[in-house]
């Protein structure tokens, strides 16, 4: 599948669009995508969202107190099963002055519904930025689904499959719009740019007192869905092997107290069949953390990352650092940004639910050679440098704000 290129973006008009960006709430990780599109000479965009972050807890809120760059308090009323309406959004249609609004593509947003037959009477065009399908759908709910998603003009979605489903459901190539997702582009490169052997050396040290073992990290928040206890599973198995490994936890959630008892326990296991302690694993749980920085130096000192199920922008931030990503085989249970993972090139899938398949995953990734290592790591970056980015996005906008058809 063809993404966004030099030329595609060269094929339209450059000509300033003035666009509606329309959110619940923008949370704190999209502010580089943001401030983007914010300084792109193509755009002239204000961002309508809730000052408040009322739905998805521990993620801190981006926008309010920037009035004078474009931010628009848009109230959300909330009401059973997730449906919510936003305030000022049809307004902004009714009344606005936007060539073009693009609106979370989320069917439950009553607002939006309203908000975008309204754009589109008046001949706005209008983009849903949505995950899309994350895997095939039936029902009356999929059929919802798809008769939310036609009343756009195009659909910016996060990666290939959900394009390649979006196909099959009778939706035109050309308005499917390969959006993909993004972190802290620019400061991850300088963090890399700035980054030593020291560093990273220095940086296992601070967590594990054998440096030389092979160290696996996941930053996540630790629920049920992300079945971290096969990474603590895997370790001991590991170790058993003779393979034993350093991981690394970051992260905070309901499933920590669980998962502490997982790992003592199966210290007990070791230590009551008569096993030397130094031949263990060591499970290091870090704790939350919210500081770009250290969770990128943490992610460069690992050899691989484990987000055993329902991966999503982890995948992206290990890419970036050269870190393969494993997770596992279920389309269901991962995130559209698992896209970004090619088996054997930016990481591996293993069998859902099974502890002997990721084990042979990692340790067979542990036993390559270190030219086969450097590609793979090369790989990572590359992937992330050509679509995982703000400046591609912004570059997808362009084209679809314009109406030009997406590549094929």
């Amino acid at each position: 599948m063809k993404y966004l290129t030099s030329n595609d973006e060269g094929s339209v008009d450059k000509e300033k669009v003035k666009i509606a960006l329309v959110y619940h709430f923008f949370a704190e990780y999209r502010r580089p995508v943001l401030e983007t599109l914010l300084e792109d000479p193509r755009f002239d965009l204000d961002f309508f969202g809730d000052s408040r972050n009322q739905s998805m807890p521990g993620l801190p809120v981006w926008g309010p107190g920037l009035e004078d760059r474009g931010f628009r308090a848009a109230k959300c009323h909330f009401f059973p099963l997730g449906f919510l309406w936003q305030r000022r959004v049809v307004t902004a249609t009714l009344r606005g002055d936007y060539e073009c609004f693009i609106f979370l593509g989320d069917w439950k947003f009553l607002s939006t519904w309203v908000a975008a037959f309204v754009a589109r009477l008046r001949g706005r065009r209008v983009l849903f930025w949505t995950q899309g399908w994350r895997h095939e759908e039936s029902g009356f709910l999929a059929g919802v689904r798809v008769l939310f998603y036609r009343i756009a003009n195009g659909l910016l979605l996060y990666g290939p499959s959900a394009k390649q489903i979006g196909i099959s459901k009778g939706f035109d190539a050309s308005r499917l719009y390969l959006m993909m997702n993004s972190l802290d582009y620019k400061r991850h490169v300088e963090l890399i740019e700035s980054s030593s052997a020291e560093a990273i050396r220095s940086r296992r040290e601070k967590w594990f007192p054998d440096v030389e073992r092979p160290v696996l990290v996941c930053a996540a928040r630790l629920q049920k869905s992300k079945r971290m206890d096969l990474l603590i599973e895997a370790a001991y198995e590991l170790a058993v092997q003779g393979d034993p490994v350093n991981v690394l936890v970051i992260g905070d959630g309901p499933e920590l107290p669980d998962l502490k008892t997982r790992w003592e326990t199966a210290r007990r296991r070791w230590t009551e069949s008569g096993r030397i302690e130094s031949d263990a694993s060591v499970v290091v749980f870090a704790g939350a953390c919210f500081d770009v920085d250290e969770v990128a130096f943490d992610t460069m000192a690992a050899d691989l990352t484990v987000c055993p199920s329902s991966a999503g922008l982890t995948v992206i931030q290990s890419l970036t650092f050269g870190v393969p990503v494993v997770t596992c085989d279920d389309p269901v249970r991962r995130g559209p940004e698992v896209d970004a993972i090619e088996h054997g090139e930016t990481g591996y899938f293993f069998e859902t639910d099974c502890v002997a398949s990721l084990v042979r995953i990692i340790r067979g990734h542990l036993q390559k050679d270190p030219i086969e290592v450097q590609r793979m790591k090369d790989a990572c970056r590359k992937m992330v440098d050509d679509c995982y980015n703000p400046e591609y996005q912004a570059g997808v906008v362009d084209l679809a704000v314009r109406g030009g058809p997406a590549p094929a």
